[in-house]
């Protein structure tokens, strides 16, 4: 029996590499960016399924939802960002340029935290405020602000309206995910009590002391 084999024609032309296989890469690159962009607008888009104006929103930024990308995203850049025990905090200009906004994220970069402070010529009272929310669940004093000021908190709503004690002006608020009492002690009350001591008071350095 004979056998036969085929040979390659020399002069046969060589089938082209298929342009994928050459640009392997640059069809990663794109397939990346792609996936950047959907994240991008699926953020987005999920923004908008939660509610933007409940009681402890502020600037359309709610504890629980929005993040901490949708924060500077709404906001601009905070003029600082620092790593906290809780996750990051950023800080906004405020009507005070020593003292600004807070917001602080957890880990998952999702807001759990925030402190404004209101203007010194807002007309917002501890009264007004009862009238919206009821009576506060706790008052308390912070250990390290001013004597004159006390923290009335609304669990429920996840608010804080710190009050003046003179005229009951409302100087900062904050909020939070509503929550229990003792997970607000234990977490954004833990340097408030009951008792109204203030700052410690340091004795001046013996050059000042009159």
């Amino acid at each position: 029996m004979a056998f036969s084999s085929t040979q390659p024609n020399p002069n046969t032309p060589l089938q082209p590499i298929p342009w994928w296989r050459e640009y392997w890469w640059i069809l990663g690159l794109i397939g990346v960016a792609v996936l950047l962009v959907l994240a991008f607008l699926i953020q987005l888009f999920v923004a908008a399924r939660y509610p933007v104006n409940q009681e402890n929103t502020w600037n359309a930024i709610t504890p629980g939802y929005t993040t901490l990308f949708q924060v500077e995203s709404r906001l601009g850049q905070p003029i600082s960002k620092t790593r906290t025990a809780e996750g990051t905090k950023v800080t906004y200009t405020s009507p005070f340029k020593a003292i600004p906004h807070e917001v602080i994220a957890d880990q998952q970069n999702k807001v759990v935290f925030i402190r404004e402070l209101l203007p010194a010529d807002s007309t917002l009272t501890l009264e007004e405020v009862k009238a919206e929310f009821g009576e506060p669940d706790m008052s308390l004093f912070h250990t390290t602000i001013a004597i004159g000021q006390q923290a009335h908190v609304f669990l429920a709503k996840g608010v804080v309206a710190v009050a003046n004690l003179s005229d009951g002006r409302i100087e900062e608020k904050w909020y939070f995910e509503p929550t229990t009492a003792d997970a607000f002690m234990n977490s954004w009350g833990k340097d408030l009590s009951e008792d109204g001591a203030g700052p410690e008071e340091f004795p001046a350095p013996p050059e000042a002391q009159l």
